[in-house]
């Protein structure tokens, strides 16, 4: 469980458009509160127990936080939305990664958030199979929705 727990530190998505798109404007259009529906790394899913250690993630500006099991963990997030698809890169404010850039391709349907992340220093995924070794995938579901 432990490894999901570190694989997954942090989730986000954004539409994708033909339009170029402000930083800022995406960042807006990620504003709130999340649960996480599904977690998979590798082309595997993680047990039920895990995500259901998960309680919850907030996107507020250009800050992320995953609350897990009673703690917060915080990430800065940096986006691309004129990508296809567009890039994210998350920086960890503590833990083994801290300071090092997440990097990730995103995407928001209607209120569903699908991530798809790499280690740090690796190369960026390139489509949301996450299937290669180092990938992880998250879906989150926009709460009240």
């Amino acid at each position: 469980m432990r490894q999901w727990l570190m694989m997954f530190v942090f989730g986000i998505g954004q539409t994708w458009t033909v339009a170029a798109m402000e930083t800022s404007d995406a960042l807006k259009s990620l504003a709130g509160e999340y649960s996480i529906q599904a977690i998979e790394r590798a082309g595997k899913a993680a047990p039920a127990d895990v995500i259901a250690a998960y309680e919850g993630v907030t996107i507020q500006g250009d800050t992320i936080t995953l609350k897990i099991k009673g703690e917060k963990k915080v990430a800065k997030l940096k986006l691309d939305p004129n990508k296809m698809p567009p890039t994210v890169d998350l920086i960890p404010s503590d833990g083994p990664d801290q300071g090092k850039s997440l990097p990730g391709i995103y995407k928001l349907e209607k209120d569903s958030l699908t991530i798809v992340l790499g280690k740090a220093g690796q190369e960026r995924p390139k489509d949301f199979s996450a299937v290669g070794e180092e990938e992880t995938k998250v879906v989150l579901q926009r709460k009240g929705s």
